[in-house]
């Protein structure tokens, strides 16, 4: 018995990489809890009535009056009699009964993956782009060009493809029912001799026994634990259903329905003007009637892998979505360096000049941008309950020389208040305020939202400026600019 729930156990747990990839939490959770019944069908199978039964019978107290015995009975005949008339085969098999709960629920999954090789499909689909996806860095632009022939090839693959989601529902179908039929079973035999208290009475061929079946509480134990576990199962399978089929529950579903529908294959990527604006996306493959398996996978990914990850995925499917979270109106100025006039430390005259003809030497870039066209309706349907933010790192072009840019990564997190960094710092610039020849609100028209200053710049060499726009950390997009710093500015 112990290598069948061995091997049960196997089944339950066992999955393919590609398989557990897309495993969402309901599934793992209705997966331990088919663990438990094996579990717990093991610990009770000791006391089960397979071997010989645990009654003990007796003649009943109100008869020691009359009888001290039963002429024409076996010493062990009413026991025997009572256990076989009194205990329903519920409480006789309760460890069967609680192994066969996973054993069914099991087969029936397995059906339907065997049935709709829905394995097969999720370990191409893991194969040839999300394993690569989930291990690779913040280089999306390197990873989008290495894999143009693998997204073709899974879009070729699952364009015309809803098995999966088939087999998805009607699997979840059978198990809401296939749970209710456990539930209601245990149900039914909630005051089952022998579950809760031992002791009950039995007329044997017109003789009145008293019985006790021992370990009754224990067997009450596993009774209200294995109910629990079904109930929980129930609850899981439940909700599984709902994701599947109502598109407001799951988190990807939920956030991809709520923008505008764009068909129009010249479409233009613009900045919205309103902080409700909701943009426009395509993803053909994603919302596509056929296409259901992809869809599914997508959003089972979002689940198990993480919200941000199912965006990277989704990015490198379509250009016009991944442009979508794009910083807008990009601006790259080099200014004078501010360190000619900063006064250096004290220390030998000769290093102190040395120091400083190199620091002079140096450019300082300022880079400018707005919110990407997704980013306003990202904050207002998820209310910072992930991270949104941008990353601009400095890069240069020719490896011989050191990098001496003094921070060649900086990183924003969004913000919803519409006035820009600039007009922020000239708040804090008191002889800005103080100067009033000058006429600085003019120049806020042609403001940015979001300003990075980069010092340390050489003149005379080329840069390329990554943008990326991560959510919780993980990079979804990427744009690039190249620069070339000059040697000096008017």
């Amino acid at each position: 018995m112990a290598a069948v729930a061995g091997e049960l156990s196997k089944q339950i747990k066992g999955h393919s990489e590609g398989a557990a990839c897309f495993r969402p939490w309901w599934d793992t959770v209705e997966d331990n809890v088919l663990y438990a019944f094996v579990v717990l069908g093991m610990i009770a199978l000791p006391v089960s009535f397979f071997s010989k039964t645990p009654v003990e019978c007796t003649l009943h107290p109100d008869r020691w009056d009359n009888v001290t015995s039963a002429p024409g009975l076996a010493r062990l005949y009413p026991k025997t009699f009572c256990a076989e008339t009194k205990i329903e085969p519920f409480v006789s098999y309760l460890p069967f009964t609680i192994l066969l709960v996973p054993i069914v629920l099991t087969a029936v999954e397995k059906a339907y993956v065997v049935l709709y090789k829905v394995e097969a499909k999720m370990n191409k689909f893991h194969s040839l782009l999300v394993k690569e996806s989930l291990e690779a860095g913040e280089d999306v632009l390197a990873l989008a060009s290495e894999n143009v022939r693998d997204c073709h090839e899974i879009e070729q693959e699952f364009k015309a493809s809803s098995g999966c989601h088939a087999s998805y529902v009607q699997r979840t179908g059978l198990e809401i029912v296939g749970s209710v039929g456990v539930a209601v079973l245990f149900a039914l035999h909630h005051d089952a001799i022998g579950i809760g208290d031992p002791h009950f009475e039995c007329d044997v061929h017109g003789y009145l026994f008293l019985c006790i079946l021992p370990n009754g509480k224990f067997f009450m134990y596993i009774y209200t634990a294995s109910f629990a576990l079904i109930s929980v199962y129930f609850a899981c399978s439940v909700y599984n259903f709902c994701w599947v089929v109502m598109p407001k529950v799951g988190v990807m579903s939920r956030f991809l329905e709520g923008l505008d529908r764009d068909s129009d294959y010249g479409y233009k990527k613009s900045s919205p003007k309103a902080l409700n604006a909701k943009p426009a996306v395509r993803l053909k493959l994603y919302f596509q009637p056929y296409s259901k398996d992809f869809r599914l996978l997508v959003n089972l990914l979002s689940e198990s892998q993480g919200f941000p990850s199912a965006l990277r995925v989704l990015a490198l499917f379509e250009h016009q979505f991944a442009s979508l979270w794009e910083p807008n109106n990009i601006r790259i100025r080099q200014r004078p360096n501010d360190l000619e006039n900063e006064e250096m430390q004290k220390i030998d005259i000769l290093q102190e000049q040395e120091e400083m003809i190199r620091r002079k030497s140096l450019r300082v870039i300022d880079v400018e941008f707005d919110d990407a066209e997704i980013a306003n309706y990202f904050e207002k349907t998820f209310k910072k309950k992930f991270a949104f933010e941008y990353s601009v790192e400095v890069v240069s072009l020719n490896k011989e020389i050191d990098m001496n840019v003094e921070a060649p990564i900086k990183s924003i997190l969004y913000f919803r208040d519409m006035t820009t960094m600039a007009q922020f710092d000239d708040v804090l610039d008191s002889s800005k305020l103080l100067d009033r020849t000058s006429n600085h609100s003019s120049s806020y028209g042609d403001c940015r939202k979001y300003k990075l200053c980069f010092f340390g710049l050489e003149p005379g060499q080329a840069y390329r400026i990554v943008f990326s726009t991560e959510v919780d950390g993980k990079t979804v997009a990427q744009i690039v600019r190249s620069y070339y710093c000059v040697s000096s500015v008017r």
